[in-house]
């Protein structure tokens, strides 16, 4: 697994990604119209999701780091073998993802697909 991109939420979406794209020059790389902005922020690449689609359970979804996978069930089956919490996968077309846990309770987002 890599690091794909760090991935915030913004309640106000449009607002964010004004600042990313405008304020901050960021160029835009990927679009989605369900809520989702991908940048280039100068080598590393930084995602907005809209917060009020993605919301968590409990509240605002806390930013987090995104991790592309080749492979998500061999990389499952690695982390259940080192005893590390994960989220059952969900799926949405060609993409697959799940989330796992470190002992703090921080989220990594785990994906593969398209």
């Amino acid at each position: 697994m890599q690091v794909s991109e760090t991935i915030v939420f913004a309640d106000d979406f449009e607002a964010a990604v004004e600042f990313y794209r405008d304020r901050l020059a960021w160029p835009v790389l990927e679009t989605g119209d369900w809520g989702w902005v991908l940048f280039d922020a100068g080598g590393a690449k930084v995602g907005v999701m809209n917060a009020k689609v993605w919301k968590d359970e409990g509240g605002l979804p806390k930013p987090r780091v995104a991790f592309k996978s080749e492979g998500l069930d061999e990389e499952l089956a690695k982390l259940k073998e080192q005893a590390v919490q994960f989220d059952e996968p969900k799926s949405s077309g060609s993409l697959r993802w799940t989330h796992f846990y470190d002992p703090a309770g921080n989220a990594y987002f785990l994906w593969e697909g398209q």
